[in-house]
């Protein structure tokens, strides 16, 4: 977008210093305008969210000064779009007292359909966590059909999100596909590749304290690595990503499971 000549502003938070630090790179190096808000305690925010009677995952990222400057941003028209990214930041739009009268086209990338995901948590969880995941479940899908029915534009991650939100959440306005994007210069082909396909070489890539990422390492070595490794002995399992739970850490330097934690760049684990 930059290179295209258009202004760039990533509004986004903190909640360590590192935040900060990868936040100036991403000015320093692209020449992105960076507005960062602090995030206080996790506990005091998941308090908030539950006296106020919001989904927890809106009250995890809510911040009162955020809330007031995306408010000032669409009062003034001071961006042609504001896309969201997730569920959890529809509310910052849909609770703005400038919202309507904006002429700011709003966007949201929900990614996959939460509301689901949290659905599929309270049918595996018992009491009091099922009763936990289906209150948030109810509350982010008034908020995807809010957002659907409201902003100029929803993105989903594949066609089946969309053929599933259309049917259990809203069918008010079209969502489209954006799917996740690769740099194919950089990451295909590899340069060793005739040598990884040899070896056997797996990565997955995610952050590794979301359970849906937890999940699917956790099948994925109990179901499927014992039989990748009788027909390659010296095959390599990466798992990548930061904030790796216990039962993750656990896997790293068994049976060529490696996990990294955060790493600055994946592209030489690729």
């Amino acid at each position: 977008m930059v290179e295209l000549g258009y202004s760039v502003e990533v509004v986004t938070f903190s909640e360590e210093t590192s935040d900060n630090i990868n936040a100036s790179s991403l000015k320093d190096k692209l020449g992105i305008t960076v507005t960062i808000f602090p995030l206080a305690g996790k506990l005091s925010r998941y308090l908030s969210a539950l006296l106020k009677n919001q989904p927890i995952s809106v009250g995890a990222f809510y911040q009162t000064d955020a809330a007031k400057y995306l408010d000032m941003v669409l009062k003034q028209n001071a961006c042609d779009v504001m896309f969201l990214s997730a569920s959890s930041l529809a509310g910052y739009v849909l609770s703005s007292p400038s919202f309507n009268q904006s002429q700011c086209k709003v966007m949201i990338d929900f990614m996959d359909v939460d509301s689901d995901k949290w659905l599929q948590y309270a049918s595996n969880a018992n009491w009091p966590m099922c009763a936990i995941y289906q209150r948030e479940a109810k509350g982010i899908r008034e908020l995807e059909r809010k957002a659907n029915e409201q902003f100029e534009k929803t993105f989903l991650i594949a066609q089946e999100e969309v053929a599933l939100f259309k049917r259990d959440v809203c069918n008010a306005n079209p969502v489209t596909v954006l799917g996740n994007g690769l740099d194919f210069s950089l990451f295909y082909p590899a340069e060793n590749t005739e040598k990884k396909e040899a070896d056997g070489h797996f990565l997955f890539t995610g952050v590794m304290d979301y359970k849906p990422n937890v999940d699917a390492v956790l099948w994925f070595v109990q179901n499927c690595w014992p039989g990748i490794k009788k027909h390659l002995p010296t095959a390599v399992f990466t798992v990548g990503g930061m904030n790796p739970l216990p039962e993750i850490n656990a896997l790293n330097g068994v049976d060529g499971v490696r996990v990294t934690g955060f790493v600055d760049d994946m592209l030489p684990f690729f």
